[in-house]
């Protein structure tokens, strides 16, 4: 698999919306853009993340257990940057 972390944090942000317009809106990207970047993860990991019924989306059972470890390795990485910050300080 290869994921990068701009394509994770374009996923989580549509996870947690469901919405690639309202995604877009607050990554500060284009909505194609954001729909070029899930595409790409989805055809890394050669999974779908979202199933689209009718106007909406949700989140496949993979897409749940990606957004839990999106979670995850966010929160580590501002957890690295509080240590980090802390001993400069």
């Amino acid at each position: 698999m290869r994921a990068t972390l701009h394509q994770l944090k374009v996923f989580q942000q549509v996870a947690s919306s469901l919405n690639y317009s309202a995604a877009a809106n607050k990554l500060g990207l284009t909505q194609p853009a954001v729909s070029i970047q899930i595409k790409q993860l989805e055809d890394n990991l050669g999974l779908s993340l979202f199933e689209k019924i009718g106007k909406k989306n949700f989140l496949t059972a993979a897409g749940h257990e990606l957004n839990h470890f999106c979670t995850d390795i966010f929160s580590r990485i501002d957890h690295m940057d509080m240590k980090l910050s802390a001993m400069k300080g």
